[in-house]
């Protein structure tokens, strides 16, 4: 009976231990505010006081790019103007253009994100919108569009304005936005750029990346690092957006006002904290691959078939948090209604959608693979129900005269016959 009572007290002992057994350790992260997302649906997988209001400093350079490469063209030379140049620090990041200088757009772009010039901020400002306060304006009706509803900007490049703020949560909505631009996605990954001489410098400018996660002889190198954008100034401290990829998942983590107090730039550190957590416990789901059977829809007016498989147009793959059921996400799913015959194959005929709570973590279109011909007039009159319902109408109504008919015929000869016998007498 004892060792009834001692099996059953350790056998209570090891589930209540089981129960209390805290569950995969979030990352350490110092800086007061953070946020790391699944880059591909934008899910958050991490998150410190991510929607509290924060200064931005060069991190704000993300949204400058975004309306450069939606607005310009990499070819277009642009002519430095005094108000540029002279309108910003002396003492600040610059890529050193001088008033007068002609430079191509495309280096405008690159300095912008590898240098973190505020200089070339301010000449991309000018040249896409006629002035750098419509450029501000531009910058504050993007970033609501985008999903930044609590972010609002004053200056093209970060400098310190109490007016001037978002959040970690915004800017990784922003962050995600533009990584999904190529041209973007290039240049922050790069760690040097090289600008040719120029009407106004007989030697080339080499600029190194800010970002020392992508520096393999730096003390914060991250090997799964491909950006994103850094920034400083004495009110925001240390910022820093970055992305990471690894085994088939793209992560993006934001950090602000971080510090150096340790010895370590806090932002290297936590950004590099957040991103392997992302790449070791936030592994990614691929539920569908491009050219997979994904449903079934009904087909009218088609020659051998009365439905169609379709197939995912695209591969659909995003990372949940450690502590998520793959699960509990949920699949909706769109199909056109009134598909008729004929049907050329890679038609479009509905959509896929992941749910993981109210966010959109995957969709794809569903496509055919083969075309579905329409019947011919004759296969198209047989197989209607109508065409019997009348065959079946005309029938009756052709009985239905053959009887009239044969009852008058009946009645005409009655009536000779009677006639007959009438004369008789």
């Amino acid at each position: 009976m004892k060792r009834i009572i001692r099996c059953t007290q350790l056998f209570i002992l090891v589930f209540t231990l089981l129960g209390v057994m805290p569950t995969l350790a979030a990352p350490s992260v110092l800086s007061p505010t953070a946020i790391l997302i699944d880059g591909a649906s934008g899910i958050m997988l991490y998150g410190k006081a991510q929607t509290q209001k924060a200064y931005p400093a060069s991190t704000t350079k993300v949204m400058t790019a975004i309306l450069a490469l939606e607005n310009g063209n990499f070819d277009d030379k642009v002519t430095v103007s005094f108000q540029a140049v002279n309108s910003i620090s002396f003492d600040s990041s610059k890529a050193g253009w001088y008033e007068g200088e002609i430079v191509s757009f495309k280096d405008l772009v690159y300095s912008l994100l590898i240098c973190s010039a505020n200089d070339s901020a301010n000449v991309i400002a000018e040249h896409v919108a006629g002035s750098i306060d419509a450029f501000v304006e531009k910058m504050n009706i993007r970033a609501q569009e985008l999903g930044a509803t609590n972010t609002h900007f004053v200056n093209t490049h970060g400098l310190h304005n109490e007016d001037h703020y978002t959040t970690a949560e915004d800017m990784a909505k922003l962050a995600r936005f533009a990584m999904q631009m190529p041209a973007f996605r290039e240049i922050v990954s790069l760690r040097t750029y090289t600008i040719a001489p120029t009407n106004k410098s007989e030697t080339p400018r080499h600029l190194d990346n800010t970002n020392h996660l992508l520096n393999p002889s730096h003390t914060y190198y991250y090997e799964n690092a491909v950006g994103i954008k850094t920034g400083y100034t004495d009110s925001a401290r240390s910022c820093l957006v970055s992305a990471a990829e690894a085994n088939g998942g793209f992560y993006i983590a934001v950090v602000f006002g971080g510090t150096s107090e340790t010895g370590q730039n806090a932002s290297f550190v936590d950004s590099r904290a957040l991103l392997s957590y992302g790449v070791e416990h936030c592994k990614p789901q691929k539920p569908v691959s491009a050219g997979s059977y994904i449903s079934t829809v009904p087909v009218t007016g088609a020659k051998d078939c009365d439905s169609l498989p379709l197939y995912a147009a695209t591969d659909v793959s995003y990372s949940l948090p450690p502590e998520a059921n793959p699960a509990d996400v949920e699949k909706k799913e769109y199909i056109k209604k009134d598909s008729t015959a004929p049907i050329d194959a890679g038609t479009a005929l509905g959509r896929m959608e992941y749910w993981y709570g109210d966010t959109l973590v995957g969709q794809t279109l569903m496509l055919t693979k083969e075309p579905c011909e329409a019947q011919t007039f004759l296969q198209l009159l047989f197989s209607s129900t109508w065409f019997y319902v009348i065959v079946f109408l005309l029938f009756c109504f052709w009985v239905l005269v053959r009887i009239c008919k044969a009852q008058a015929k009946r009645r005409r000869r009655r009536k000779r016959a009677e006639m007959r016998r009438r004369s008789q007498y």
